[in-house]
């Protein structure tokens, strides 16, 4: 399983022109899935999302996690994220199989959603993600 998680200003997701995930302020994560990934890792996974405290408080230290602050969570699937690039051509034989990935990537969305409003993509979709990011930081869980 891996994550990326950065903070954003504004994020929304798209499938074929229409709007289909949108949040103004919080996290976009990128999610991706492996066979071997259990609905017990997922969970840790995203109480560690909920909890990262990422953002800056009032003295400006990074000290604030994104229930503190307000935000919101945009979960979107990315199966590329299993990519070997080893060679030339990039080879996806570790992402899980569509139907177990798209199991944990609800799972995860509503173990999100237990603790902070969480959007999402749509699973298996060409979609189309944009983003204001705040700050260069990206975190790869």
């Amino acid at each position: 399983m891996k994550a990326v998680v950065q903070i954003v200003r504004d994020s929304c997701v798209k499938v074929s022109g229409k709007i289909v995930g949108q949040i103004d302020f919080g996290l976009l994560v990128l999610f991706g899935v492996e066979d071997q990934d259990t609905l017990e890792s997922v969970e840790k996974l995203a109480d560690k999302i909920v909890k990262m405290r990422i953002f800056k408080d009032e003295n400006d230290k990074i000290n604030k996690n994104v229930t503190a602050v307000g935000g919101k969570v945009l979960v979107v699937s990315n199966f590329t994220l299993l990519a070997d690039c080893t060679s030339n051509r990039p080879s996806f034989c570790h992402a899980g199989n569509p139907e177990h990935a798209k199991k944990l990537w609800e799972h995860l969305v509503n173990c999100i959603n237990k603790n902070v409003h969480c959007e999402k993509g749509e699973f298996g979709a060409d979609m189309l993600v944009s983003q204001t990011l705040l700050g260069p930081m990206t975190f790869v869980l």
